[in-house]
C-alpha cells in the first residue's frame, strides 16, 4: 500500500497507511495503533519499544517509527467519553499501553479483504468496530463533543440561521 487514508469526524479521526517514523511531538488526541501484518516503534523517553498494537495517551511525547509498514491509526479527543473510558481501561497513569492484536485480527482481515481501502462509511465503521472491540460491554453511549453541542444549541436558537463563523466561536470558547 502506497497510498494513505485519512478520515475525520468530530473529535475523532482514523488513518490508514504508511509511516516510517517521525521527530519527537506530542498532540492533544488518545491514540490507538494497529499494526497490519507487521509492527512499529515507539519512543518512550530515551527507549523505543516494538508493539503490534498499542494505546498512546493524549499530550505525550513521543515518537513513532512505522519500519515501513502499514499502520491503523484511531485518534479521539481526550475529553470524549469513549476516550475516558479507553485510557481507564488500559491505560489508568500510564502514557502508552500495549493492547492485544487479538483484538484487531478479525477487523485486519477485514480490511485485507478491501485491498486496505475504504469509503467514508466504511472508516466510520471500522473506528466504532475498534472502539467496540476494546471497550465490549463498557462502551458509552454516543456523545457529542461539548463545543460542538454548544454551537448547535446556539445556531438553533437563532431565528434565522445564519451567523458568522467569529461569533460563533466566541460563544462556544
Amino acid at each position: 500500500m502506497s497510498l494513505a487514508s485519512f478520515y475525520l469526524w468530530n473529535g475523532q479521526a482514523l488513518y490508514l497507511g504508511q509511516l516510517t517514523d517521525t521527530v519527537p511531538h506530542f498532540h492533544h488526541a488518545l491514540i490507538v495503533s494497529v499494526g497490519i501484518r507487521s509492527t512499529f516503534k515507539v519512543k518512550a523517553g530515551w527507549q523505543w519499544k516494538t508493539y503490534q498494537a498499542a494505546m498512546t495517551a493524549a499530550s505525550w511525547f513521543h515518537q513513532f517509527d512505522g519500519g515501513g509498514g502499514t499502520q491503523l491509526f484511531v485518534l479521539m479527543e481526550p475529553e470524549m467519553e469513549i476516550a475516558r473510558s479507553l485510557k481507564r481501561k488500559f491505560l489508568g497513569s500510564k502514557s502508552i499501553a500495549e493492547l492485544d492484536y487479538v483484538l484487531f485480527q478479525p477487523l485486519v482481515i477485514e480490511l485485507e479483504k478491501n485491498s486496505l481501502t475504504l469509503n467514508c462509511a466504511q472508516a466510520r465503521k471500522l473506528f466504532d468496530e475498534i472502539v467496540l472491540a476494546l471497550l465490549d460491554k463498557d462502551m458509552p453511549t454516543y456523545e457529542m463533543p461539548p463545543h460542538i453541542q454548544v454551537a448547535l444549541d446556539l445556531i438553533r436558537e437563532l431565528p434565522i440561521k445564519k451567523v458568522s463563523l467569529k461569533k460563533l466561536s466566541q460563544k462556544v470558547a
